[in-house]
């Protein structure tokens, strides 16, 4: 994969190897081996690849939530030890407190950081209009739908007005017909926001309609890189471009490569 120096990037991953200790094995478990890509300024870029090859570890490891055994992970230039201020996550649930309202929920993050609370409130509705929510400010979580709590949920994450956002999975629990009108909200909000971020998600169509570059990872264990594919299609992109033939080339040439068993890959991407 071709990489960039890290100073010039919102996220770099170098070498990247993970690894986990087995309760009764003596060895311990490698998820990820040797793992290099960059994030580009005001990209997205999505990670697909199959069952259990690592993507939710990539995940914990990028969010500081879990530690790697080798290599390194810069986010906006310094290294990721812990849990970067300069990183927004989304995660596959919404996980709102149902005693709070939707704005109370969008500024949790800051009222823990004792902003003042017209700051806080104004920052949270300014988000919340971002994400076509205003109306629902006063809500609580049990009155929206699953599509408008993730909504709040990419809300949130966007309050701290972070560097680089970290999307896992968040549509995965809805149905199909809500999942594709939130691609298409999130390519708006994108748009929007102006961030840079990275996308990990099991649907290949999701991540090619999405990313500016899909990644691919090899299978389980020690999974590597194995490809990268450049997504040609401009911005902003309405639904019924996933119906054009370029867009199904595009989806099964990136099956063909998820579809290959660890051994047919070997250890170079």
């Amino acid at each position: 994969m071709t990489v960039s120096t890290v100073e010039d990037l919102p996220v770099a991953v170098r070498r990247l190897g993970i690894k986990y200790h087995i309760k009764g094995q003596i060895e311990p478990f490698v998820a990820v081996k040797s793992v290099s890509f960059d994030v580009r300024k005001g990209e997205l870029v999505a990670v697909v690849g199959p069952s259990g090859c690592g993507k939710s570890s990539l995940v914990g490891a990028i969010s500081g939530l879990v530690p790697y055994a080798a290599g390194s992970i810069y986010v906006t230039r310094e290294r990721v030890k812990s849990p970067s201020p300069h990183l927004g996550v989304v995660f596959q649930r919404a996980l709102l407190l149902p005693w709070k309202s939707v704005l109370e929920n969008v500024a949790i993050s800051l009222t823990i950081a004792r902003v003042p609370k017209r700051e806080r409130e104004e920052r949270a509705m300014a988000m919340l209009k971002m994400v076509g929510l205003v109306d629902f400010a006063s809500r609580y979580p049990h009155e929206l739908s699953g599509g408008m709590q993730q909504r709040v949920n990419l809300a949130r994450a966007l309050v701290r007005d972070p560097d680089v956002l970290l999307l896992d999975e968040p549509f995965a629990s809805l149905d199909a017909q809500t999942r594709e009108e939130m691609q298409e909200e999130l390519m708006k909000i994108w748009m929007l926001a102006g961030k840079s971020g990275l996308f990990i998600t099991h649907q290949i169509d999701e991540a090619v309609y999405l990313a500016d570059r899909v990644l691919v990872m090899s299978a389980g264990p020690a999974s590597i890189l194995i490809d990268e594919v450049k997504i040609p299609f401009e911005r902003p992109r309405k639904l019924h471009l996933k119906r054009e033939p370029e867009f199904q080339e595009l989806v099964d040439r990136i099956w063909e490569k998820v579809r290959l068993k660890r051994d047919e890959v070997g250890d170079e991407a």
